[in-house]
């Protein structure tokens, strides 16, 4: 999501004469170690309640985690015409896990509770693994976890899907045996790179047959049974290219990098920081590192890091720049409202797992502007691929982005001017027709940009 600006002589000559040079993140506190999830709605009547204000999700979805384990099996949301129902999956569900569930949502009335054979973690290892073990060379596809379906659901361009489904039962079978040997040591941390070689990495050649787990490693269900390929699946990610007053920095504002002779317009993200300090933040895939970046009439700083550029698997979308270098004021802030002549304050921040399908999730972006809202149509799956031949780890909601949105910061809004941070815009994706804006998750930035991001 960028576009490419003319080249404006002057400031381009200005920005030769940045003489920061870009040194390696610190690593800053390793990311708690959370998990993702999984169906949509449309718009709401003004003025309705919704579970997801009525429950705080960034306590209610660890408790539910803490309290059944391997057993949690995610949650969604399912929007009706006058309300809305929690649904929390947990496997083989009793009455007294129903009690479990009430009391940690205190008897909130509109709390459903699915008994499912498959745990979240056990499906998001499958996820990973079939992801991994796919080739782009075949067709592009998505892998995504559908907690309602309690699947992993694969879809693919090819219309011959025989091969496909065979190779991602095995490898859904391998990410269980995976999770299944992590379980007793420590909790996996929350990425989905795979802890063990998979068929796409280099010198290990593909599995065609299916080996037998060693003892004690079977999966208590079979997770190749969760797996579900859908084929001719049109698929297609496609990068996008007043908010000025600068400074202080805040998410939402207009955002330029001068990469070689040409300027790429993005939107600022949120404030990030770690051991050398604060940092702004826009699309990883709006510049390179050493690339200068302009913020309304302001020369700021050059890309320090960048989560997009060197990897062909995307998990973080993402470039730093230095605030603290010029020191440059900064706020825990996005510019909303139309024009970006309102503010909210950034008060807290979604973990991967506290994301489901039916959250509802808002974008603010310098093209798009404000009032950009619709649920999360796609939780924390595997994307590919876009005309770089790169793969995403995205989410996703159901309004479509715009040239220039990229790095804008997706968020929830909550009442009084508050927000809680969910990522940062990256693409506009389309499959079998429907666009939506896809993001990477700030636990994903945050992992890999070895930084964390910094709230009021």
């Amino acid at each position: 999501m960028r576009r490419s600006l003319p080249l404006v002589a002057t400031l381009a000559a200005m920005l030769t004469g940045l003489v920061p040079q870009p040194s390696a993140a610190d690593p800053a506190a390793e990311p708690q170690r959370s998990r993702p999830d999984g169906p949509g709605r449309a718009a709401q009547p003004a003025g309705r309640a919704e579970v997801a204000d009525e429950l705080d999700l960034t306590v209610v979805v660890p408790a539910l985690q803490d309290a059944f384990g391997d057993r949690y099996g995610g949650y969604w949301i399912e929007h009706r015409q006058h309300d809305d129902l929690l649904h929390v999956a947990v496997v083989d569900a009793d009455d007294e896990d129903r009690d479990t569930v009430a009391r940690l949502t205190d008897h909130h009335p509109r709390i459903v509770v699915d008994a499912v054979t498959h745990g979240y973690d056990d499906l998001l290892a499958a996820q990973d693994e079939i992801a991994l073990s796919m080739d782009p060379d075949e067709g592009d596809f998505t892998v995504e976890v559908d907690v309602a379906a309690n699947k992993v659901v694969v879809r693919t361009e090819a219309a011959d899907v025989t091969t496909t489904t065979r190779e991602a039962r095995e490898a859904a079978r391998r990410g269980a045996r995976r999770q299944n040997r992590e379980r007793g040591s420590a909790p996996r941390v929350g990425t989905p790179w795979p802890a063990t070689p998979s068929p796409r990495d280099e010198h290990v050649p593909p599995t065609t047959t299916p080996t037998p787990p060693p003892p004690g490693e079977e999966p208590a269900s079979d997770l190749a049974t969760a797996v579900e390929v859908v084929p001719d699946t049109d698929i297609e990610i496609a990068p996008r290219a007043d908010r000025n007053t600068f400074p202080p920095y805040t998410a939402g504002l207009n955002t330029r990098v001068l990469v070689g002779t040409r300027w790429h317009g993005c939107t600022s993200g949120y404030v990030f920081a770690n051991g050398f300090g604060y940092f702004g933040s826009t699309a990883g895939h709006c510049g390179r590192v050493n690339d200068g970046v302009v913020i309304g009439p302001a020369i700021v700083d050059v890309i320090r890091a960048n989560g997009y550029q060197p990897h062909r698997w995307v998990q973080a979308d993402a470039a730093l720049f230095s605030l603290s270098a010029h020191g440059w004021a900064h706020r825990s802030e996005i510019r909303a409202g139309v024009g970006g002549r309102s503010q909210r304050t950034v008060t807290g921040k979604y973990r991967n797992a506290q994301i489901g399908n039916g959250l509802e999730l808002c974008f603010q972006g310098v093209t798009s502007d404000s009032g950009n809202c619709a649920p999360v149509v796609r939780a924390n799956q595997w994307i590919c691929c876009d005309a770089a031949g790169k793969e995403f780890y995205y989410s996703c909601i159901s309004h479509p982005s715009l040239p220039g949105d990229s790095g804008g910061p997706v968020y929830r809004p909550v009442e009084p001017g508050r927000a809680i941070a969910a990522g940062m815009v990256s693409s506009s994706v389309t499959v079998n027709g429907t666009r939506m804006t896809c993001f990477s998750t700030v636990e994903s930035i945050e992992y890999i940009l070895n930084s964390r991001l910094v709230t009021a």
